[in-house]
Parts: structure tokens; sequence; C-alpha cells
């Protein structure tokens, strides 16, 4: 192993001071053979050379794709073996820090690589340089930033995807609207089409009420007027969101469920909405493209009389063509225990994975963020490429540079006490400028 690597980016300080001993003993053995998914091994040799752990977060659909990507690989390598947990998604950033503190972290995760520089800066991941056969040349040029900290390589993306405006084409068309809206004056006549003929929602804004989802709509309509988060760079970042384009952003939200009545209030239930979308009685919904899962059945089916598009989401007053986007990216954490020739085989896997992985937009309209994958004939004959669109459309959105990733800093924007106000203000709770002024206050806190 490098110097560099075993001396700068391993302080176990920084993780036990982030969670405590009790969360240490509490949480260390998260990732311990118990929580192995059942069939994750594939028909490779459990007696390879080298043995590595995988800690994913996936559910649903996606751990099915993930399982057999990781099965796929170790049927291919004969002298590397993938063992697989399941990470509880609320867990993650406590098991992984606690992992590294304990010399039990996985050799390789998965997670969202806008909160690389919060990991870095906790001592919980390494660089990969020394081990890496690929870099960010290899993928999309929207990703190549976010793969690396001060010009290291950090991350392998496997992804890029984002909010999108969700049309249900059946209410649209009930309501007398002939085209999906490009802009805010359109998209404000045809929510309010809907209201006036239908007995439906015209937008929701929010899927539900987690914290996530507040700082992903909020940043959408941030970007669309303009705005960022924050300004500057390690040691000196300035949050800066709560000047006027993000008043603009908040009170746009407070609107929608508020002046224009556009959606209800009450985000309780994080079903209700996509249900009333599969039941035709909602018009618009912002929502990822990945979300095209929610409208499967059990059998991978989407309802043949559910009449929708995916489409970019500019509707919003600000009007810059710009929308929230993230990437599911490999990372490495930094455990003194994992030998080089454990890094060397966690790197293969993630460069093998994020080069060879079709199924996530067959499956799941995500865009590879390989383009070597993104254009090949597996994922361009597929369903969601070729008939429905949304895969090319996310291409057309990152190639064009309107992804708009979250900034990476060390801290979570996705805390409650930093994204929560926000939904407070969807919801009718709070008051706007107040909501605005909680969030951006309780980032500052967490900066200084």
């Amino acid at each position: 192993m490098s110097e560099r690597s075993s001396s700068r980016y391993v302080d176990r300080r920084n993780v036990i001071r982030g969670v405590g001993a009790a969360g240490i003993a509490g949480l260390a053995g998260c990732m311990n053979s118990d929580a192995e998914l059942d069939g994750a091994n594939g028909d490779g040799d459990p007696d390879a050379d080298v043995q590595i752990e995988f800690g994913e977060y996936f559910g649903g659909t996606e751990q099915d794709e993930i399982k057999s990507l990781v099965q796929e690989f170790n049927e291919t390598h004969d002298d590397i073996h993938v063992s697989m947990s399941n990470i509880p998604f609320d867990e993650f950033f406590d098991a992984i820090f606690t992992g590294v503190a304990s010399g039990e972290a996985p050799h390789v995760a998965s997670y969202w690589m806008s909160t690389l520089r919060f990991m870095e800066s906790e001592g919980a991941i390494r660089p990969v340089d020394d081990w890496a056969e690929l870099g960010p040349d290899d993928y999309y040029e929207s990703v190549q930033s976010a793969m690396t900290l001060d010009e290291e390589l950090y991350s392998f993306p496997m992804d890029i995807h984002g909010n999108m405006l969700i049309s249900n084409d059946t209410v649209l068309e009930e309501a007398g609207v002939d085209e999906i809206p490009e802009d805010f004056e359109s998209f404000r006549e045809a929510c309010d089409a809907i209201q006036e003929n239908t007995d439906g929602r015209s937008f929701a804004a929010m899927e539900g009420g987690a914290s996530i989802l507040g700082m992903r709509t909020f940043h959408t309509a941030l970007v669309q007027e303009g705005g960022q988060l924050v300004e500057g760079g390690p040691g000196d970042y300035e949050v800066v969101y709560d000047g006027s384009e993000g008043q603009a952003a908040i009170d746009f939200l407070d609107n929608v469920t508020g002046e224009y009545g556009w959606d209800e209030p009450e985000v309780d239930d994080p079903d209700e909405r996509f249900n009333l979308f599969l039941e035709d009685e909602l018009g618009f919904m912002l929502a990822g493209n990945w979300h095209v899962n929610t409208f499967q059945d059990e059998d991978g089916e989407v309802p043949e009389d559910l009449e929708y598009t995916f489409s970019k989401p500019y509707v919003f007053p600000g009007g810059e063509p710009a929308t929230f986007a993230e990437s599911t990216g490999f990372i490495f954490p930094a455990d003194d225990s994992h030998t080089d020739e454990e890094i060397a085989a966690a790197v293969e896997f993630a460069e093998w994975i994020t080069t060879n992985n079709p199924l996530w937009a067959q499956t799941a309209a995500h865009l590879p963020a390989s383009p070597e994958v993104a254009e090949s004939e597996e994922v361009t004959s597929a369903k969601y490429y070729d008939e429905l669109g949304i895969v090319p459309t996310v291409k057309e959105m990152a190639e064009a540079g309107e992804m708009r990733y979250l900034p990476r800093i060390p801290s979570d924007p996705y805390e409650t006490a930093v994204s929560g106000p926000l939904v407070d203000a969807y919801a009718q709770n709070t008051d706007p400028q107040e909501a605005l002024e909680a969030s951006a206050d309780a980032l500052r806190d967490r900066l200084s």
C-alpha cells in the first residue's frame, strides 16, 4: 500500500469522533456475514485468491439487478470473489464510519457521489489512483468532476440520474392539454386546466415528506433560478442559498400547495402521489428518472393502461435549463486492515461494474455513466431508451451540462436539520422565508 494511502486518509480519530464509542459497539457488526445476501456469491470460486466484500444499500428491483451484476463478475473472474452485504439506507454513513474505525469496513461500497467530501472529511474513504486502470475520461464529462477530490480519484460512477417532469397523458388529455409544457407559462396554464377540467391534482413537486426530497426539489428550483447552495471551497465555504434566488425557489414550492393549490400539503404518506398518478388522478410529478420502477408491478411490468411521459423539467419560474442530478458511485473505505491486493481487487470490481452495466438502463432507466455502455445496442434498443425516450433525454441533459450535482461539502446536505425545513414549507407548516433561513443556518453551523 502506498504511503499516501496508509497515512493521510486513515484517521480513525475522525470517524470515532463522528459517532462515538457507543456507535461503534452498536454498528460495527452491521456488515458481518449475517447481513450477507443469499445468492450474492454467484457461481464463482469462494476460494478465489482475493476475497472482497461489497456493501450496498439498494432495495427492490435495484437490489436484484446489482446482485445479478455481482454474480456475473464472480462467474467471469476466477481470482476475485465478491461477497455482497446490504447496509440499511438510513444507517449507511454510521456503518461505514464505524466499520473503518473498528477495522470491519467493506472493501468497496456504493453511495451517492455528492457525499464524497463529507466522507473524506471524516477520514472514511481513500483515493485509489495507485490501483486504477480507468479514470474520469472514461465516463461522461458531466460526472467527471464528481469522481475526484483535490485532483485525486475517489470514486467510479455507475450512472447519472436526476429529476424529471413526469406527465400522466390521460389526465392531460382530459384537461385539454395538447402538449407537454416546456416553460413556466405553459406549465402554469396546463396545471390550471387540470384544476378546472378534472377532479385530480395538477402537480406534485415532492412525492412525500422525506427530507431528501426537500433538498432535491428545492435544488431543482434553485438552479432554475440560477442559484447555488454554497460558494467557495474547502476551508472557505459560504452558504448563499438564502438570497434572492433561494427565496424565489422556496416561494414557488410554497405556492404549489398554497396559492396555486396544485397539490395538497399533507406529505406523510410516501406512496399517495404515486398511487394518484397510477389512478389517473395526478397530472404532473417532479421525480427521478429511476422512478419508472415505481410504476411497475411485481412482475416488473408497467400497467398497460398507464400513459405517461418523462421529459425535461424546465418548467419552474426561474427558466434556467437545469435540474438536480446525482450518481451512484463506488467508494473505497479507508480501513487499515485492507491489503494492497484487496484494494486492487475492489477497484477492478468497481471498474468492471461501471463499464459492463447495461442492466441499470434496461430495467430502471438510468443513464450509464460510461458512454460506451450508454451507446451500446443493449441500451439503445431497450424500452426506456428506444420506446419511451427516458434514457436519451437524461443523456441530452447530461451532455448539455444541465444536470447539476449538489456541492460536495464536509457535511451531509440531506440531514434533517438542513433539508427538513424545506419540506415544512411545502407542507404549509412553516413560513417559506423562515424555512429557508432555518435550513441555511443549519448548514452554516455544520460548515463552521
